[in-house]
């Protein structure tokens, strides 16, 4: 199987994989919803938001120091199970031991029980970060497609079958719970390894050497993205946060899926070309303009029916949440480019610049959470966008002088993607105010919306910029030989 081939095939399969993870979890959110008062939502939203930040110093960047070291025994990735069960013991048993103290810190002690037996789902979840590091590490998406599809079927039933019965809140606490259970036995059917009592100390140095910049880079990374729920759960309540949650889902899902197809397929890759630059180079730009041709017109598109999108998935329970996806999906899109930043960064072996990025613009954030956190939601999410969109020189910069890529032909190559996507957006804004429009239904109108936007993008990329179009094709096909050739 030859290198195109096989980087199709492991873009397919991890996109299943992260597809069927995310998609369960928005099917039994939807339903939530729905059936849910927007406080229950938010005040799970809230536990969601703290597990996730632990599950963060859980891993403790183990997970992806495996996938980077060029030589992995067995004694290694038992110290790594060994180090990621005792951090997941240990913070679980401290969430549920202290509980009561952190929701009333909060001020949102309904969530005192939903977060104690959360913790549950924490360490089972530490429990998997290793073997699936490793299963990433070999490629073996398809197995870890199955895994996917298995755990959040059977998971994602429940959810929805609880909150139809009444449970509320706890519905969405069981899907968690099962999916992580579920997801630990499939990820150990296999047996890529045996566990053992062993702690490798040359070994565990070197990862927790590796992983330490990179678990503050998460950390810091998650205090720029994640962290405001949390803020606006604490400073406007959990019906606020709800309502946020609702906004920011459809498109955090889809930018998690686009980020951890990235993560699994061109990690790996990038730490193998490490010692070749040119072929480094090559690759980054195809990833980067096949990557624009996709998430730039989805998120844009994302944003001019975010409306529509609203009034389908969570009907009146959405509203005042329209405002807040198309921001966000316009932040979207810019996202989608600037991962590779940290991921090359990474892949290098310089994740201490990653972080330094971070505390960087984690700087800014709080700041933006200071000065605006007693003010209205709207204003504390605007201010928050603005710092992302002011500071992408800063890490594409830093980025460039570790790989020293050409910025003139990554703009060239995306340039034509932004032309494209812009004029559908603002197409479709126009003609969302004709009276054709006005009168009718969200579905039909979402619908028309999606068809014409399609035909705008597609339209205009075959006729101005055909010569990308063929190319980006042919990369997906597994197709197109990449040259390094700057483009005129």
């Amino acid at each position: 199987m030859n290198t195109q081939t096989s980087i199709r095939s492991n873009i397919i399969w991890s996109t299943v994989r992260n597809f069927c993870t995310r998609f369960g979890a928005v099917i039994v959110f939807f339903v939530l919803a729905r059936v849910l008062e927007p406080e229950q939502l938010g005040l799970f939203a809230t536990v969601l938001a703290l597990i996730a930040f632990m599950e963060i110093i859980a891993d403790a960047g183990i997970g992806d120091a495996i996938i980077q070291r060029k030589e992995l025994s067995e004694r290694d990735l038992k110290t790594a199970l060994n180090l990621n069960l005792f951090l997941g013991l240990l913070l679980a048993a401290s969430i549920a031991i202290f509980a009561d103290e952190i929701s009333a810190w909060m001020e949102i002690e309904e969530i005192s029980d939903l977060l104690a037996v959360s913790a549950i789902g924490l360490f089972l979840n530490a429990a998997a970060f290793v073997p699936q590091a490793y299963y990433r590490r070999k490629f073996d998406f398809k197995w870890l497609a199955y895994r996917a599809f298995i755990s959040s079927l059977i998971s994602g039933a429940l959810g929805i079958t609880l909150a139809l019965l009444g449970a509320g809140p706890w519905a969405m606490a069981a899907q968690f719970i099962s999916l992580s259970v579920v997801n630990l036995v499939l990820v150990w059917w296999k047996r890529p390894f045996l566990p053992g009592a062993v702690l490798d100390g040359l070994a565990l140095k070197d990862m927790t050497v590796f992983g330490a910049a990179l678990l503050m880079s998460k950390i810091l990374y998650y205090a720029t993205t994640r962290a405001i729920e949390l803020v606006i759960a604490v400073s406007f309540g959990p019906v606020a946060i709800a309502v946020y949650v609702m906004g920011n889902r459809i498109v955090a899902v889809a930018q998690q899926l686009l980020s951890a197809v990235t993560l699994d397929v061109y990690m790996p890759r990038f730490s193998r070309l490490v010692d070749k630059p040119e072929e480094l180079k090559s690759t980054l730009y195809q990833a980067l303009e096949v990557t624009g041709a996709i998430a730039f017109p989805v998120f844009l598109g994302t944003a001019a029916i975010s409306p529509e999108i609203i009034e389908i998935a969570f009907g009146n329970n959405g509203t005042g949440a329209e405002p807040i996806l198309r921001i966000l999906a316009i932040l979207a899109a810019l996202q989608s480019v600037l991962f590779y930043c940290g991921t090359l960064l990474n892949a290098c072996g310089r994740p201490y610049l990653a972080l330094v990025f971070q505390l960087i613009r984690a700087g800014f954030v709080v700041a933006v959470f200071i000065l605006f956190s007693d003010k209205s939601v709207g204003e504390l999410l605007n201010a928050f966008v603005v710092v992302w969109f002011a500071l992408a020189p800063v890490l594409i910069f830093m980025t460039w002088k570790v790989v020293k890529f050409s910025v003139i032909q990554i703009f060239l190559r995306l340039l034509p993607y932004i032309i494209a996507s812009v004029v559908m957006l603002m197409s479709l804004d126009f003609l969302r105010e004709t009276a054709y429009f006005i009168d009718m239904n969200s579905v039909m109108k979402a619908l028309i919306m999606c068809l014409l936007g399609a035909f705008i993008y597609t339209a205009i990329v075959l006729v101005f910029f055909r010569k990308r179009f063929k190319f980006v094709m042919r990369s997906i096909l597994g197709k197109q030989q990449e040259t390094t050739k700057v483009m005129a």
